[in-house]
């Protein structure tokens, strides 16, 4: 009796272990068709994606931000073919992640070409980019990336194309907590970088020439 007594005890501990790492993850939001980011229908389990939701966009998809604002907890884009992740439109609009964002192999997270504004994304993780990020797609489409971990943060990854517009790097109140870059390659739009907290480490080995600075800068004391 007492050893069965155990065993009841020791099957309802494992049960509630599970439900407690499965209520510990954050739910994903998957794109099941093409549209805008902000319509309920093209998400499964439906609706828009929250700051609490991990995003996938599976291959076969295209996922547009246009409309609206967004938000994310993690992003992935892509399984190993052709997905994508664009901003849209005449309106500048906002990405917030507040995790890592992962750009598959064939996939891609950049702007529509010719839409002439500047969009901003806002990451607290890392970005791994093993197919193509594209912030600066011609003289007058962009989109700024600020960094704003307290923390470290990295870019790496293998894509052919690693493109950034304007770089914030906005890392807490320690000088030593760096955004490096490590990806296979690296290119920049001329005086790309304000430091504003932190330490910006560019360890890209087949680096584009960049000009960090524009005018001269202030280096600040954090």
């Amino acid at each position: 009796m007492k050893k069965r007594k155990q065993n009841v005890f020791f099957t309802v501990l494992f049960i509630t272990l599970i439900n407690i790492s499965c209520f510990g993850q954050a739910p994903t939001k998957t794109a099941i068709s093409n549209g805008n980011w902000n319509t309920p229908g093209i998400w499964t389990p439906s609706g828009v994606p929250t700051p609490t939701d991990n995003v996938l966009i599976p291959n076969g998809r295209a996922v547009r931000i246009r409309s609206a604002n967004a938000a994310c907890n993690s992003l992935t884009v892509g399984a190993g073919t052709a997905a994508t992740l664009q901003f849209r439109g005449n309106t500048a609009r906002t990405l917030t992640v507040t995790n890592n964002i992962t750009i598959n192999a064939n996939a891609a997270f950049d702007i529509r070409i010719s839409s002439n504004i500047t969009h901003t994304l806002i990451v607290r993780g890392d970005i791994i980019n093993n197919g193509k990020l594209d912030f600066a797609v011609d003289n007058n489409s962009f989109c700024n990336t600020v960094f704003s971990k307290n923390g470290n943060q990295t870019v790496s990854g293998t894509g052919a194309t690693t493109r950034f517009n304007k770089i914030i790097v906005n890392l807490g109140t320690v000088i030593t907590n760096t955004l490096e870059f490590t990806t296979s390659n690296f290119a920049a739009t001329n005086g790309f970088l304000t430091i504003t907290n932190g330490t910006f480490k560019l360890s890209s080995l087949n680096a584009t020439t960049v000009n960090g600075f524009s005018v001269a800068a202030t280096i600040p004391a954090t």
